[in-house]
């Protein structure tokens, strides 16, 4: 018994450097979305935040595909909250189908996820938050939650939360 509670801890703590260390963390999760789901483009956070800035007819659909515990913490300013699991028409049932949308989660695998279901159900410009609201934030990006300014992000797990490094930034509380 002793023996596998040491073999867990080295695999965890293993695992928890591998996440912190440079050229890890977001960027490995950028790496493993855009490996399996080379057919979702992506959008990085600099671009997105450009769109936001212009305004006018740039600015996309922009869809939270957290949970709704993570969305109640902060959402990216102007998301819809939708279900990760839901179908094309649930979530874009009555938009303008040649508007841009933008899928985002906390590092980019559930919002590739609903992305690549999206396009296959024929939307044609979707694309996924490359690296999701884990970069927006690193990046110092605005949050919200309810229509005001916060800096929390909610961490979907103690192993992702090292993802966020940037110390404005806030982890909350699971």
């Amino acid at each position: 018994m002793l023996g596998w509670v040491l073999f867990l801890l080295v695999v965890l703590g293993t695992l928890l450097w591998w996440l912190a260390g440079e050229g890890r963390g977001v960027g490995w999760a950028q790496r493993v979305v855009r490996d399996r789901f080379p057919d979702v483009p992506v959008v990085t956070v600099v671009e997105l935040a450009g769109w936001l800035r212009e305004g006018g007819g740039r600015i996309p659909v922009i869809l939270d595909a957290r949970t709704g515990e993570e969305q109640s913490v902060s959402m990216l300013p102007g998301a819809v909250a939708v279900d990760p699991d839901a179908g094309a028409g649930e979530v874009l049932g009555g938009r303008d189908p040649g508007r841009t949308v933008v899928v985002y989660c906390a590092a980019g695998y559930r919002g590739a996820r609903l992305a690549r279901r999206l396009r296959q159900a024929g939307w044609e410009d979707v694309r996924n938050l490359d690296g999701g609201i884990f970069a927006w934030g690193n990046a110092g990006l605005p949050l919200e939650r309810l229509g005001q300014a916060v800096g929390d992000v909610h961490p979907h797990s103690s192993l992702f939360a090292r993802m966020l490094r940037n110390p404005w930034v806030r982890r909350a509380k699971q």
